[in-house]
């Protein structure tokens, strides 16, 4: 059948960006802060600090820690060029980073980040068959009427999975959606997590956004 159509156009609107880095000769770096991170589970006596079994959570203060300052600093450089990329004039600084080692298939719900701008995290030891990190379709009536997918495209996904490997730090929009899929395996997974807020003024003066940080 011939096309009624001289030609044709897409537009991809209102993009909902997940940066990725791989960090520089990252092996020596992720050793060390997975061997921070397990001395500081072995010190953790704080009451529910294993969220559930199979799933430790650090302390959110662990930009503070000095054996987390490279981290921190390829952190805040990530944000840089983030903010670069999206053409936006401001200053983010670290409020949260904190640890996680999970075992067996342990998982992590649905959830958002509130009160950041942006979330992120940084992928320290991920073995075969570990859980994907899955970023959900922010628009809810996205859901509403989903016609048979003959195959999987980037416009008709509702969700989206990202198989992090070692020594790759990622970030995203703190209030968008995502969970971690149980592993596969029954070796750890381990990942550092951290969120960024707005330092400073934003938008108007008088506007306070974020002064402790």
């Amino acid at each position: 059948m011939t096309s009624p159509f001289e030609s044709g156009g897409l537009a991809q609107l209102f993009a909902t960006p997940v940066f990725t880095f791989a960090l520089r000769s990252p092996a020596d770096l992720l050793a060390r802060v997975e061997a921070r991170l397990r001395e500081v589970r072995a010190g953790d006596r704080r009451p529910g600090a294993l969220s559930r079994p199979g799933l430790w959570q650090s302390p959110g203060d662990l930009h503070r820690d000095p054996a987390f300052a490279e981290v921190h600093a390829a952190v805040q450089a990530g944000a840089e060029a983030c903010l670069k990329l999206l053409a936006l004039d401001c200053t983010l600084a670290v409020s949260e980073l904190w640890g996680n080692i999970s075992s067996a298939r342990d998982a992590l719900h649905e959830h958002t980040h509130p009160n950041n701008y942006l979330s992120g995290i940084l992928y320290v030891r991920m073995p075969e068959g570990a859980g994907a990190t899955i970023f959900q379709d922010p628009r809810p009536q996205a859901r509403v009427l989903r016609p048979t997918v003959v195959r999987d495209n980037p416009l008709n996904s509702t969700e989206f999975a990202l198989n992090g490997r070692a020594g790759t730090l990622v970030l995203f929009p703190a209030w968008l959606t995502h969970e971690v899929r149980p592993s596969e395996t029954d070796a750890e997974r381990i990942t550092v997590a951290f969120n960024l807020m707005v330092r400073g003024r934003l938008g108007s003066p008088g506007l306070l956004a974020s002064s402790e940080v």
